[in-house]
């Protein structure tokens, strides 16, 4: 399902039917200022009780390893924190094997150089799951309005360029905009879980592309 904005311009050929309607595209791109990094622990035992004190004593080392790699308390916050029972099959019958227990932590880091350090780190304390690393950009908006422009632009031309084709005269003011809203400024990494002995984790942060994508409809006369 896609979920849009529309603005709306009436002009004096708005109650004409001679209509053109295109897709514009348009994009930016920027260099990420942050990592949003989640990873955890999985621990299954034959008791909760084992399960939790055990995910508990791996994730406090995790977070003391974290914060000695100078990530504040604020930008460690707890994803996700899950209890599974666990079974076996014997013949058809659902035996209980023990329970697992899944607590995730999400986790910013400012100084992107240091992602691999920071996966490292809570890998050697006990992670041994890394769900994804995200690069982000701190201040999204004012480049989403830079592609924003640019799908705008990219709409007109290519409504001209079909006026041109049919011999007809655009009107460049459209009769109706709509934004097509998706997800962008994000350079995703995803990881399965990873041994405790994983050696430094060499991550590169690339760029991220903004993208804009806009239905504009246009009238045009003879």
């Amino acid at each position: 399902m896609v979920y849009g904005q529309s603005f709306y311009r009436e002009t004096g050929h708005s109650a004409s039917k001679k209509r053109i309607t295109v897709v514009g595209v348009g994009e930016w791109k920027i260099q990420p200022t942050e990592a949003q990094i989640q990873l955890g622990v999985r621990e299954e035992q034959k008791t909760l009780n084992e399960a939790q004190a055990i995910s508990t004593s791996k994730m406090t080392r995790i977070i003391k390893g974290l914060k000695e790699q100078g990530i504040p308390e604020e930008q460690i916050q707890t994803a996700s924190y899950q209890v599974f029972p666990v079974y076996d099959y014997d013949e058809g019958t659902q035996v209980l094997r023990g329970y697992q227990v899944e607590h995730l932590l999400q986790i910013t880091v400012k100084e992107l150089e240091k992602a691999g350090e920071i996966v490292d780190t809570a890998v050697q304390n006990g992670a041994n799951i890394v769900n994804s690393i995200q690069f982000t950009s701190s201040l999204p908006n004012a480049y989403k309005q830079q592609a924003l422009s640019i799908a705008v632009f990219n709409a007109v031309e290519k409504a001209e360029a079909i006026a041109r084709s049919m011999g007809v005269q655009l009107n460049q003011t459209p009769l109706r905009v709509s934004e097509q809203l998706q997800t962008d400024g994000i350079a995703p990494f995803s990881s399965t879980a990873l041994m405790a002995k994983a050696e430094a984790v060499p991550i590169q942060p690339g760029e991220i592309t903004i993208n804009s994508r806009i239905i504009a409809e246009f009238s045009y006369y003879s």
